[in-house]
């Protein structure tokens, strides 16, 4: 009997830990995936940044609220949050990397980039052209 008992709590433990690792499929299922961009040449480090751009709620959020007072940049970077919005499995972010190598030329070289000089841009870009609008 003692040997049987074991048995049931080994049984047991097992459906406890089926009914988990069940709860953490559904859960993993609910995730939102992250769409992919193109790489137009030594852009990982732009597309990086932009994926986690798009999918940071409050500023996608703060940015539709704002969104008619930008410019080509502001169009071109709306474009791909609307194109993850819809979940498209693979964008091609070049004509947000033409419109920011109108202003900053290593957008046009083939020069590696950091993140942080490529958010700086972005961010730089759009800023400009919300003053702009305003005036």
């Amino acid at each position: 009997k003692l040997i049987v008992k074991k048995k049931d709590r080994i049984i047991y433990e097992n459906n406890k830990k089926q009914k988990k690792i069940r709860k953490n499929d559904e859960e993993l299922e609910s995730i939102t995936r992250v769409s992919g961009l193109v790489n137009l040449g030594k852009t990982c480090f732009f597309n990086s940044s932009l994926q986690a751009l798009c999918n940071t709620k409050y500023f996608v959020q703060e940015f539709n609220n704002y969104s008619s007072k930008f410019g080509p940049v502001g169009e071109a970077f709306r474009k791909i949050l609307s194109q993850m919005d819809k979940k498209q499995a693979i964008i091609d972010p070049s004509q947000l990397i033409f419109v920011l190598g109108q202003n900053y030329s290593f957008f046009n070289e083939q020069d590696e980039q950091d993140a942080q000089e490529a958010l700086f841009c972005l961010f730089s870009s759009l800023d400009q052209e919300e003053k702009e609008k305003n005036e």
